[in-house]
């Protein structure tokens, strides 16, 4: 079963990355703030419906992105 989920807005300071993410296909997002220096989600908001490996995913690919200091302001997120 392949998941995935869309990061779009995506902003990265020095000290945290944020984005909205949409779980599929859905129209909903929800949104995630991550605080770069630790690692850990700062705040956030859920989807109904979808479960927490949605954020989790966000926060993995937000860190990534800050590591890679990858501009980019949207990106999809795919897993197995």
């Amino acid at each position: 079963m392949l998941t995935m989920l869309r990061l779009k807005n995506i902003k990265i300071g020095s000290n945290f990355a944020e984005a909205d993410f949409y779980p599929e296909d859905c129209p909903t997002c929800g949104h995630v703030v991550i605080n770069l220096p630790s690692g850990t989600i700062r705040d956030y908001s859920e989807v109904s419906g979808y479960g927490a490996s949605y954020i989790a995913h966000a926060r993995q690919n937000l860190v990534r992105l800050a590591k890679e200091q990858n501009p980019q302001n949207e990106c999809l997120v795919m897993w197995y």
